[in-house]
């Protein structure tokens, strides 16, 4: 992902893609970014397809989605994996 280029992905805990052409596709890439703990989706064309890639990442805490396609569905069935993470739609 262009985005991480250049930034030590082993010390990332935040990760701000509101208002940007973040796609499900797109969040593949942060698979492998594991000291994740946050992240912002806001006003983006996130679905659930996007949100369940993000399933593997053992320190997600938060996720804002504001303004994207995840669904009560989608948040339901990622808490079936993760229970702790916040979701956020502010």
């Amino acid at each position: 992902m262009a985005v991480l280029a250049g930034i030590d992905q082993g010390e990332l805990q935040r990760l701000g893609l509101g208002d940007t052409q973040i796609t499900d596709d797109g969040l593949v890439e942060l698979s492998r970014v594991k000291s994740l703990e946050a992240i912002c989706l806001n006003n983006s064309a996130v679905s659930d397809k996007g949100l369940a890639k993000l399933k593997s990442l053992p320190g997600l805490k938060v996720i804002q989605f504001e303004g994207t396609k995840i669904t009560p569905a989608g948040i339901a069935d990622f808490h079936k994996t993760k229970p702790g993470c916040v979701f956020s739609n502010r």
